[in-house]
């Protein structure tokens, strides 16, 4: 009896995160600042997200639509959240154009 309620708890976990990874989209961010920044997402439950991003630097990521990104910008040995963007609104355009 344990080990088919195990099974199930299996499944359900591997289930939730095949849903997750299906509503992750490809976002990007560019770094348009001369300094150094740390994005973050914080907002979402059991997830963690972190990248340092230099100068000019575009990160590609993937993310659930509802993520919030969060850009840190690095002042003399600290960080200040400068901006939170909603990762839908960085979401890439995957489609490949066709040629008429």
């Amino acid at each position: 009896m344990k080990t088919l309620e195990l099974d199930r708890m299996a499944d359900q976990d591997f289930a939730d995160a095949n849903l997750q990874t299906s509503r992750q989209r490809l976002c990007v961010y560019v770094n348009a600042s001369n300094q150094i920044q740390i994005a973050r997402i914080a907002n979402i439950a059991e997830w963690y997200f972190e990248r340092v991003v230099f100068p000019g630097q575009r990160l590609l990521f993937e993310a659930p639509p509802e993520a919030q990104l969060e850009i840190y910008t690095s002042k003399m040995a600290t960080a200040i959240l400068s901006e939170k963007i909603w990762c839908a609104r960085l979401q890439v355009d995957d489609k490949i154009p066709t040629e008429d």
